[in-house]
């Protein structure tokens, strides 16, 4: 069981590699993602500590272990797994005919080489990209509200507010690397 797991992972990660990507297509929203949410969780954790100790009156330790936990569970749940369930549902549109199909790939983010749809894909990825970024602010006030109920916190500032302008903040730090990124691409 433990072997067809990492099998499955290995499968992924070669998919998702920028060469086989690039060479045959795949799916933007999972590339951008694990690029930039990979890449860019030092700056993630480390915009939103900084948030977080200037809103949030606890010590140092409690404020990383706090920021450090929403920010991975977030990365696995909403930066990975709903983009994967959209991936998905992308390629299996690849499997339809006509035009139907095509879209539905596009919607799933699937970009090909002369692929008819692949602007279409690219406005989808920027529509995830801020989908996911509200379902990541309430996610992680959750993890924040649930923590804090546990150690009997009294907070000043609601963990919604905090998240949302935390990740305001760090996400728009993302969206000018996806930015530059795109660029570099087209």
């Amino acid at each position: 069981m433990k072997s067809k797991r990492i099998l499955l992972v290995t499968f992924f990660i070669f998919l998702l590699s920028p060469t086989y990507v690039w060479a045959g297509g795949g799916p933007l929203l999972l590339l951008f993602n694990s690029s930039v949410f990979i890449i860019g969780q030092l700056w993630i954790v480390g915009v939103e500590f900084l948030i977080y100790r200037r809103f949030i009156n606890v010590s140092k330790k409690e404020a990383f272990v706090d920021v450090f936990k929403a920010n991975i569970l977030s990365t696995i749940a909403i930066a990975f797994g709903l983009p994967l369930i959209v991936v998905i549902a992308g390629l299996f549109g690849s499997f339809l005919p006509g035009k139907i199909g095509g879209i539905l790939s596009a919607i799933g983010t699937w970009v090909y080489e002369n692929g008819q749809y692949n602007k279409l894909a690219v406005y989808m990825s920027f529509f995830w990209f801020v989908l996911l970024f509200v379902v990541t602010v309430y996610f992680e006030a959750w993890i924040y509200k649930r923590r804090w109920s546990r150690r009997g916190f009294v907070y000043s500032v609601y963990p919604t507010t905090l998240c949302w302008y935390a990740n305001a903040v760090s996400h728009t730090g993302l969206f000018v690397a996806i930015l530059a990124i795109w660029h570099e691409l087209i």
